[in-house]
């Protein structure tokens, strides 16, 4: 079940477990906690009751290892939630009083249960630090501006973009899954750069929602002019991928969404969807050398497995702005030159790991 879908199982089964409240537990390596940060039961096996007092109730809850350990999935028992499932759980109560099954629900004083799962895994060597040091707020308000500049290397091939964006303030956007809208922030920016002799433009627009400090709800993407042939292209998830920055060195996090990707190639217009899982581990801080420098950074790596192939990844956010200095990806290097918000230059001359 998906992250923006009511997790309360078929209205029948709900008459039949009717609940108030919801335990939660784990086995040994991880806990669970929810993107609004809200509750968060690390270091306990038992967390406290968590009370579904209303139709104001709306909870995404996360299960996160700990080092040398994988999320497993969620347990199936009696009255469980999400039983069987490693996506994200959500418990939304919203269209509840519009249920009589649903709404004994809350009328209730019995219980329902939420209980993760961990097994051992290969334990990767991690550093210091913590991963919300590399994350910065400021970069998702809106009316912020940002520009940047990065260095692509591809195939033996280098060429920079000059990016240049504003945040725009709450907004609406279809979410590229039918007529659902959703509401966030939209960050349009406008590209400008040389690929093999030839300069191209780029416009881009990213969607997203704050949802706590150091958790961002990715929405998708779309950007149009890209190569000679390809005029516009888009990626939108669903539930919306979750990037999530506040773990430790050696912690990791499962999700899974579908992906639509669309793509205009010489007038027509492309469209498919893939199944997405993924993982993603927080090592710890390093320092990555730029043309500009070096930095402290905080390094995450991304283990992707949809219909088509899997993949990783490596990303490296620098300490206290937040920004990404470097991708590593297959085939392709991407490196951070410049970068400014609101006219403040966020580089400087790099020195920002000279105590390292």
């Amino acid at each position: 079940m998906g992250l923006f879908r009511t997790l309360c199982f078929l209205v029948a089964t709900v008459a039949a477990l009717v609940s108030c409240r919801i335990e939660t537990g784990t086995s040994k390596g991880g806990y669970i906690a929810t993107l609004s940060s809200t509750y968060d039961c690390r270091s306990v096996f038992v967390c406290r009751d968590i009370e579904v007092r209303n139709q104001e109730f709306d909870e995404t809850f996360i299960a996160i290892s700990d080092p040398g350990y994988r999320f497993a999935g969620w347990r199936s028992r009696d009255h469980g939630l999400c039983g069987g499932s490693k996506d994200l759980c959500r418990l939304s109560t919203a269209e509840f009083d519009e249920n009589d099954a649903l709404r004994a629900f809350l009328e209730s004083d019995e219980s329902v249960f939420l209980f993760a799962d961990f097994a051992p895994a290969e334990n990767i060597p991690a550093g210091d630090g913590r991963g919300i040091d590399c994350f910065n707020p400021t970069l998702y308000l809106p009316g912020v501006s940002i520009n940047r500049t990065t260095l692509t290397i591809e195939n033996g091939v280098e060429y920079e973009t000059t990016f240049s964006g504003v945040v725009a303030a709450d907004a609406e956007f279809e979410s590229g899954f039918g007529p659902v809208v959703r509401r966030g922030q939209v960050f349009e920016q406008n590209g400008l750069g040389t690929i093999e002799g030839e300069m191209r433009q780029v416009v881009r627009r990213e969607f997203y929602r704050l949802a706590a400090p150091g958790r961002l709800l990715d929405f998708g993407s779309e950007q149009s002019a890209l190569f000679r042939s390809v005029t516009s292209e888009s990626a939108f998830r669903d539930p919306p991928r979750v990037d999530l920055r506040d773990l430790y060195p050696g912690q990791s996090y499962d999700q899974r969404y579908l992906e639509e990707i669309s793509f205009a190639e010489d007038g027509i217009l492309n469209r498919r969807k893939i199944s997405v899982s993924e993982t993603i581990t927080f090592h710890g801080h390093e320092v990555v050398t730029l043309p500009s420098g070096s930095y402290e950074a905080c390094r995450f790596s991304e283990m992707r497995e949809s219909d088509d192939a899997i993949t990783t990844s490596e990303k490296w956010y620098g300490v206290a702005n937040g920004l990404l200095l470097q991708q590593i990806s297959a085939g392709s290097v991407v490196k951070l030159v410049a970068a400014s918000v609101d006219g403040v230059d966020m580089l400087g001359n790099g020195e920002a790991a000279t105590d390292l």
